[in-house]
């Protein structure tokens, strides 16, 4: 280890209480991430996000009238936390949300933001413009729950009926009026996932192929405020604790393992969080993949998962079999984190 990197890992250290993350956007629109502080005429970056006025490691310095903007870092993130905190009916600030979101060209965010202040002020002609317009938002609102009240409301009193025949009845009758297009199957998820508990369940038997995977378990944590008509994110982490370094065929890590890193930030996201138990090392076995499947397809008859926001995260040992299921899937994930891992093999 070089002495500079040294240096900066131990102001790391004093600095670890005021980490803070900002993006510091120039007119040329390339972006520095660190910690950000307009001093005069300047505008001071820490790269290694640390707030102390003497760390000069990793500092850059732009002139005010260089710098477009300064905005939070993630802006997901920003946005996230931000969104927990309004009111039910807090239009203006909905609407600043929405032109950062804009700003930074996430327009999923965008949308979502301006829905919200359409359900509150319908004719928000701000709101409507990330549509498209109003005819726009119309074709955006058939069929979708989310934007729907009307149609929400529908299908909640779909859900509570006890047969599944009528069941059946309803959800095609939502489809000739409001466009609802979920089929049998899905209707039927929501139905088994609103009689079962949210939370944390430590230690699930696998069922839907378990004659393939005796023995085999998962850790859950199911958002507490899970709503079977908002499809949510799903984080899948791989736990370490000895997989690489054991001997070959040995097991020595756990589910609890991964839970133990990942399911607090999981609970603040409100995200689902499931974590496997590998049944042999390592990770990257061919039987572990196939369990990994089974596993992940079961998660997604039980809850309604959103297909598009499924992310990866190993540590340690677990670290291989992300790097493993990131060269080979690449495009069934939104992200791969890989934690205290080795180099991807191949």
């Amino acid at each position: 280890m070089t002495l500079r990197l040294l240096i900066g890992c131990g102001w790391l250290l004093l600095c670890a209480a005021t980490l803070q993350a900002d993006e510091v956007v120039v007119r040329s629109g390339k972006a520095y991430r660190g910690f950000a502080r307009r001093q005069g005429t300047e505008v001071r970056l820490n790269e290694y996000g640390c707030s102390a006025e003497a760390m000069t490691l990793g500092e850059r310095r732009f002139r005010a009238l260089d710098v477009r903007e300064i905005r939070p870092f993630p802006v997901e993130d920003h946005l996230q936390r931000t969104l927990g905190e309004l009111g039910a009916g807090d239009v203006d600030r909905r609407v600043d949300l929405m032109r950062q979101a804009q700003s930074a060209r996430l327009k999923p965010w965008a949308q979502r933001l301006a829905a919200e202040i359409l359900l509150i002020r319908p004719t928000h002609p701000e709101a409507l413009s990330v549509f498209g317009g109003a005819e726009r938002f119309a074709a955006a609102k058939r069929g979708n729950p989310t934007l729907d009240r009307a149609l929400a409301l529908e299908i909640r009193r779909m859900l509570r009926v006890e047969s599944g025949a009528d069941r059946r009845e309803l959800a095609a009758a939502l489809l000739e009026t409001h466009g609802y297009e979920a089929g049998p199957d899905v209707v039927e998820r929501m139905v088994r996932s609103l009689q079962r508990d949210r939370g944390l369940a430590g230690e699930i038997a696998l069922r839907l192929e378990a004659k393939d995977f005796p023995g085999a378990t998962y850790a859950l944590h199911v958002p507490a405020d899970y709503d079977p008509l908002e499809p949510r994110p799903l984080l899948i982490a791989l736990h370490g604790g000895g997989i690489m370094h054991a001997p070959k065929g040995e097991l020595r890590g756990t589910s609890k393992d991964a839970l133990a890193l990942y399911l607090e930030d999981a609970k603040r996201l409100g995200w689902f969080l499931l974590c496997p138990q590998a049944i042999e090392a390592p990770w990257t076995t061919s039987k572990n993949m196939a369990l990994l499947d089974a596993t992940l397809a079961e998660v997604r008859a039980l809850w309604n998962i959103d297909l598009e926001r499924i992310h990866l995260a190993g540590q340690g040992g677990g670290a291989d079999g992300a790097w493993h299921l990131a060269a080979r899937r690449a495009n069934q994930f939104a992200s791969v984190s890989i934690a205290a891992g080795g180099k991807p093999v191949g």
